[in-house]
């Protein structure tokens, strides 16, 4: 099927530009790209809407297949082998210019909210934004944030997540659309007052990354089950479309207060 065409653009304006970023998401599992419906709905009408008035790519590729090093090529317009973030230890060469870096030089406003772990601020992907939130998962025990540096609380999360599936929640994997969205409209407010501020912010949500929740509360962790059965491929599926359903409700969130700033259309 022919993909559907965007309107011509003759012109851009606007005050500023939202990099939204949804972890793991497949083309396929989007309405606009052919997805069917789902649980007897459309797989993704707040998407399919916006798709509908914007430029839609055909062929689009990531430069890796793991989150640092694809999104490290996103804020640096560079191959993998141009920023060298490939492994879990890797930190952006600080030499090197982001998309936010040259944007603030230039005065305009940048901001960002992530809830992934690999793109925490110690990694380099905080340079050049004004405002940096990190919204790190809930931990166990009650431990502090720098014990996902340590050996021994790795050790013991790990045994949890894969041995305990029946206590397994989203928070303790990364926080929900909604915490990412209550973040982006408090820094908009502070970035995006008046008609004249000019501003760059990048979102990065993770529904529907591993693990994947299904409606129903079941979950599926890469951790407890790296080499799944194929007695389990359409549960599986099941539950990652759910993820990508729950995606859709916050993307459309986020357009809805967006509008409400004055900032869509």
């Amino acid at each position: 099927d022919e993909m559907p065409q965007a309107p011509a653009i003759s012109h851009l304006d606007g005050r500023g530009v939202i990099l939204v970023v949804a972890d793991t998401l497949r083309a396929d599992a989007l309405g606009v790209y052919g997805a069917s419906d789902h649980r007897d709905v459309p797989a993704t009408p707040a998407i399919d809407r916006f798709a509908s008035k914007a430029v839609v790519f055909s062929d689009a590729s990531a430069q890796a297949s793991w989150t640092k090093p694809a999104v490290a090529s996103i804020m640096t317009s560079r191959h993998v082998s141009g920023h060298d973030a490939m492994r879990k230890t890797a930190v952006l060469p600080e030499d090197l210019k982001t998309i936010a870096s040259v944007l603030q030089s230039s005065g305009i406003s940048t901001a960002a909210v992530v809830t992934n772990y690999n793109l925490e601020a110690s990694f380099g992907f905080a340079r050049g934004f004004d405002h940096f939130d990190y919204l790190a998962p809930a931990r166990y025990l009650g431990a502090p944030e720098l014990a996902n540096r340590l050996a021994l609380y790795n050790g013991y999360r790990l045994l949890r997540e894969r041995y305990v599936a029946s206590a397994r929640e989203v928070r303790h994997f990364f926080r929900d659309g909604a915490a990412v969205n209550a973040s982006a409209f408090t820094l908009l407010d502070k970035i995006a007052r008046g008609p004249d501020d000019r501003f760059f912010m990048w979102l990065h949500y993770m529904e529907p990354h591993d693990p994947y929740f299904a409606q129903s509360g079941e979950s599926y962790a890469r951790v407890s089950d790296p080499h799944p059965s194929l007695d389990k491929k359409d549960a599986m599926r099941e539950a990652y479309r759910d993820g990508v359903s729950r995606f859709d409700r916050f993307f459309e969130e986020l357009i809805e207060g967006l509008r409400a700033r004055g900032l869509g259309s």
